[in-house]
């Protein structure tokens, strides 16, 4: 941006260069932890009442179900929902402090 280029120029070709292996590195510890988690419920569960992973993963292993892709959908937009939450947070504390 100190050449003159665009802010949406700048993120495309530096910033999200350099921050993509962190990224892709974050994306497989998260799927590694989610995973363990599973398995972890899976034993754990009780008969009456199980978590949602444990709901997800056995209804993609027993039949196609568009209610998983929804669910799944949900979680992802609340996580989403989150950040850009806390971003607008974090944004709105430093122009109150400036």
């Amino acid at each position: 941006m100190v050449h003159g280029a665009r802010p949406l120029t700048a993120i495309a070709r530096i910033t999200l260069p350099i921050i993509a292996p962190g990224i892709l590195v974050g994306a497989i510890f998260a799927f590694l932890s989610s995973a363990q988690e599973l398995l972890v419920a899976i034993y754990l569960m009780g008969t009456v009442r199980k978590p949602l992973a444990v709901k997800m993963w056995e209804g993609v292993r027993v039949a196609v179900d568009p209610t998983i892709a929804a669910a799944s959908t949900g979680v992802i937009a609340m996580a989403v929902l989150g950040f850009v939450a806390a971003a607008l947070l974090h944004r709105r504390g430093r122009r109150l402090t400036a």
